[in-house]
């Protein structure tokens, strides 16, 4: 049963209109068109795509998104730590939302960091990585 056609109702149309977009010298064209379209368009796109990060990685610019996302994120787990029990009265809330505080890390958010930090590659992935691969994100972490 195709996917195109309601249940109880005969797939026959379907087929009839691939026999002639298939058969038929425009079909050919449009195959061709979609089949050059992903060698013009969507392989140059992944390439430049990837220059284009590879240049904002050497400039650091990757780096420091990072580190402002980061940053992000921490203020955030503080808004939500400490301004959720204050959401009933507005003037509180307001006042904790201009000054967050500081977020303080939950004992079961810890383990489950060293749980993870603990996990081991499998044997037969450590044969692709190459012996010079640094952890980019290892000056972020805190010492554990």
């Amino acid at each position: 049963m195709s996917t195109l056609t309601m249940p109880g109702m005969s797939n026959i149309p379907l087929r009839i209109i691939k026999t002639i977009v298939m058969n038929n010298p425009i079909g050919l064209f449009v195959r061709m068109i979609l089949a050059k379209w992903s060698l013009v368009i969507v392989l140059p796109a992944i390439m430049v795509t990837y220059w284009v990060l590879l240049g904002l990685h050497n400039t650091g610019i990757l780096d420091r998104a990072f580190t402002t996302v980061s940053r992000g994120l921490l203020e955030t787990k503080a808004v939500a730590q400490n301004c959720t029990p204050k959401i009933a009265d507005l003037s509180a809330l307001w006042l904790c939302l201009q000054d967050p505080g500081i977020y303080i890390e939950h004992l079961d958010e810890a383990l489950m960091r060293h749980r993870i930090r603990a996990l081991e590659m499998p044997s037969d992935m450590s044969g692709f990585l190459a012996p010079d691969v640094r952890d980019p994100y290892s000056q972020f972490y805190d010492s554990d």
